[in-house]
């Protein structure tokens, strides 16, 4: 599946949520670091409870008895590659997980692309890319690679994932406007850093796990 929500956020909800980042520096973690630099800062927000009143108004549209509700705000330096979000899969064994992701600015080289194959890890993401090589290059090929930045996912590759994945698709970041999918499914982020503009994207991102999606 995948649903853009335009307007899930108004522009006041983005100055709380950014108010919220500038104000609790000291609550911040690290997600990701290389070599002492630090690529991801992720700060959850559902302590907090007017965020959390907010959110969980935003989600009653698309969910019912939902089970969990991980949100956290981030700021990455980096640019993704193919994955699956696998969060909550041992602690929530056959509930299925989506994921949100709302754009805190508008920042037209900022992009989320989904396609439809989902896999139930990333461990079992990469053992299929190992030993299904073959099969793989055989699937219809598309020429995404040719009309997206996409060049981070495939330069230390043999071959171009991306053009042999079915596109489900793409968002483009627009501050307040949001993307739902389910977590399994394969995505990326565009490659934002080719255009030497920003040290870093920011971001809102929800992790449900729930049984009941009404959307």
């Amino acid at each position: 599946m995948f649903k853009i929500i335009k307007n899930a956020l108004s522009s006041e909800q983005i100055s709380i949520l950014t108010d919220y980042w500038d104000n609790n520096s000291d609550l911040r973690s690290v997600n990701w670091e290389i070599d002492g630099k630090v690529l991801d800062y992720r700060l959850k927000v559902l302590r907090d409870p007017g965020i959390k009143d907010m959110l969980e108004k935003i989600i009653s549209k698309d969910f019912t008895n939902v089970v969990h509700i991980y949100a956290a705000l981030q700021q990455q330096k980096f640019a993704h590659q193919i994955h699956i979000d696998d969060y909550d899969v041992k602690e929530y064994p056959g509930v299925p997980v989506y994921t949100y992701i709302f754009a805190l600015d508008t920042v037209p080289e900022f992009k989320t692309i989904v396609w439809k194959e989902t896999f139930e890890s990333n461990s079992e993401l990469h053992e299929y890319l190992k030993s299904n090589y073959k099969t793989l290059m055989s699937l219809k090929s598309s020429n995404i690679s040719e009309t997206e930045d996409l060049e981070h996912t495939y330069e230390d590759s043999p071959y171009r994932l991306c053009d042999h994945l079915t596109l489900d698709g793409i968002f483009q970041y627009q501050a307040g406007d949001g993307v739902l999918f389910n977590a399994r499914q394969l995505h990326t982020t565009s490659n934002w850093l080719k255009y030497q503009k920003f040290n870093s994207r920011r971001l809102l991102q929800l992790h449900i796990a729930s049984q009941n999606l009404i959307t």
